[in-house]
């Protein structure tokens, strides 16, 4: 028996298992070997045997065939999928090793990238959509134990390249800076967006009314929060999810 007709043989022993899980619609010709979306070309399968699909095809070409590379690829994106992949295939999917999933990557045209990013988006949002809440939870819960006692490499590399500037080791520890300096820095602040500036940024314009009467105008969300703080109004009702809260009302309009 050759290869392709072990693939073959494969798909014709899924088409009559009976999946109680998710399941994904697995191209039995995939898209990026000419592959259609018509019914013919289309088989359910679960997670697992999707996976195993795209492996037992990788297989039936050299590893240096384009087709072997991106059957790879697919096995490894729904990796993530599978909850118990044996040890077989992890060795499997290891054969490809990162310079070779570049190098598929850098012979995409840039269309094709385009639309390659686009299919996977909507491949990824239709994965989570079939999941249900149990298996989201699962999935949740394995990257979040993955992530757990990850070490913060970039809070040593910023130790490392910057002076300890705190407590006694500050310049201006125990100092004041005068008026004039004060009056300075704020002049110097004033426009920079990165500190809180609106230099060629838009900013909001509030008016807020009561019963219907014009009570204030803000200028900016700085001043309407502390409009609203001392009204004791709900500055996110108001201003963010809705214009009205109790007798109270907010127009708010963007201003250059």
């Amino acid at each position: 028996m050759s290869n392709l007709e072990k693939y073959f043989s494969f798909i014709e022993g899924c088409r009559n298992k009976p999946y109680t899980g998710g399941t994904h619609n697995h191209h039995i010709t995939p898209k990026h070997m000419g592959g259609e979306g018509y019914d013919d070309n289309l088989i359910k399968l679960d997670y697992v045997d999707h996976q195993k699909a795209h492996i037992i095809l990788a297989e039936c070409f050299d590893e240096d065939n384009p087709y072997y590379k991106s059957n790879i690829h697919s096995a490894n994106l729904l990796n993530r999928w599978v909850d118990n992949t044996d040890i077989n295939l992890l060795e499997r999917l290891s054969k490809l090793k990162s310079k070779q999933l570049y190098e598929w990557w850098d012979n995409l045209t840039e269309d094709d990238l385009t639309e390659y990013k686009r299919k996977m988006s909507e491949s990824s949002k239709n994965m989570w959509r079939n999941l249900s809440n149990e298996k989201k939870k699962k999935r949740n819960k394995k990257i979040s134990d993955k992530l757990k006692g990850r070490e913060i490499h970039w809070v040593d590399k910023i130790k490392e390249n910057h002076a300890d500037v705190n407590g006694e080791n500050n310049p201006m520890y125990g100092k004041n800076h005068s008026k004039e300096t004060k009056e300075k820095i704020s002049k110097k602040l004033k426009g920079n967006s990165n500190l809180g500036g609106r230099k060629g940024k838009t900013f909001s314009k509030f008016k807020f009314y009561k019963d219907g009467q014009l009570m204030f105008e803000a200028n900016g969300q700085k001043e309407a929060k502390e409009f609203c703080k001392n009204e004791n109004i709900s500055f996110q009702v108001l201003c963010k999810k809705s214009d009205t809260w109790k007798n109270w009302f907010c127009d708010r309009k963007k201003k250059n």
